[in-house]
């Protein structure tokens, strides 16, 4: 079985985030999904999010996501750490996000397990922080 695994914010569920787990689904049999909680999100991005982290988790789980796991932490190398002792290595992993952010927390762990990571194109003319900016 090949599971694929993101983290994000997931901030206002928009076209992108789609495109994102469409990608994911598209080439793996499972999709794992680690979703920040508001706090963490702050304190990696600087940024107070719109949806609660109950929505932000739902919009994912309702878009395809198989597994949504939420991160506590602005690092979530232990957490990912745990999922991927969980999946084991009869299963073939891949990372996938875009690549809006390639030096993000908890790369270093998918280093460590020589997980792949495939960056996707960011997804033009739509962003939470633009569609933030339009609610203002």
């Amino acid at each position: 079985m090949k599971v694929g695994i993101t983290i994000g914010c997931f901030d206002l569920f928009h076209r992108g985030h789609e495109n994102l787990i469409d990608t994911i689904r598209d080439t793996n049999d499972r999709v794992i999904c680690l979703v920040h909680d508001n706090k963490s999100i702050f304190e990696n991005k600087n940024v107070h999010v719109h949806d609660a982290l109950n929505v932000r988790m739902n919009n994912a789980r309702k878009y395809g996501v198989d597994v949504v796991v939420p991160v506590f932490d602005k690092d979530p190398s232990g957490i990912l750490r745990n999922i991927l002792a969980v999946i084991g290595n009869e299963h073939e992993i891949e990372f996938i996000r875009g690549n809006d952010w390639t030096d993000f927390p908890g790369k270093n762990i998918l280093d460590e397990y020589d997980i792949p990571i495939t960056f996707i194109p960011y997804t033009e003319g739509v962003s939470s922080t633009k569609l933030r900016n339009l609610r203002s």
